[in-house]
């Protein structure tokens, strides 16, 4: 299945599915041998999600979005970007080399030429999952119990979710079809598929 991954979109470099220990049991990951940035985790439930990882690491944008650059600042000891998804930051790693954090919290070393120019693809490709209202960030969907609709990080897709009652396995939710939860950085924004029940009051 590795054979099966595209070279690193940063660096060119192999990659490889490693274990993500640190996130829970069954948390894996695709990782970069040589600048060593990785994919959004996933974690296996029931089925063998192997191909969710491989197609979205293999997953690169085609066509880029006239936007603006990113617009960077200098601080004391590192350069800063600000944008609706997240903060960029460039420093120095040593060596000649540079550190690269990148919005969704992943971090890489790279050349200092490279360093902006992974952070101008890696917006690019975060605008590409960018819905239009009324679509709203998951971390404001509401736990009421009922079903709403979130946006896949990993499948590319629209999925019926609710937030489980107790997390299980650092998965907080679940989707409509009970055969699998996942945790909330599996999905981006959310949108109430049907209107939760209104309560009877007595005319």
């Amino acid at each position: 299945m590795t054979d099966e991954l595209k070279p690193c979109p940063f660096c060119g470099g192999e990659a490889e599915i490693v274990e993500a220990a640190e996130v829970g049991p069954q948390s894996y990951v695709v990782c970069c041998r040589g600048c060593m940035c990785s994919s959004k985790v996933v974690t296996f439930l029931m089925d063998d999600a192997t191909q969710d990882l491989v197609d979205a690491w293999n997953t690169r944008p085609t066509v880029r979005p006239a936007v603006k650059a990113l617009d960077w600042r200098i601080r004391e000891d590192h350069f800063r970007a600000d944008t609706p998804s997240g903060v960029y930051t460039v420093g120095d790693a040593g060596g000649g080399l540079a550190i690269v954090r990148l919005a969704d919290g992943c971090s890489l070393r790279c050349t200092f030429d490279e360093a902006k120019n992974v952070c101008e693809w890696h917006y690019l490709s975060c605008l590409e999952d960018t819905p239009a209202d009324p679509w709203q960030p998951i971390e404001t969907a509401p736990k009421d119990g009922y079903f709403f609709e979130a946006w896949h990080v990993i499948h590319k897709c629209w999925v019926s979710v609710k937030f489980l009652d107790t997390p299980w396995n650092g998965c907080e939710l679940i989707e409509k079809t009970m055969t699998s939860a996942w945790p909330l950085a599996a999905f981006s924004y959310w949108k109430r598929s049907t209107p939760p029940p209104q309560e009877k009051t007595d005319e």
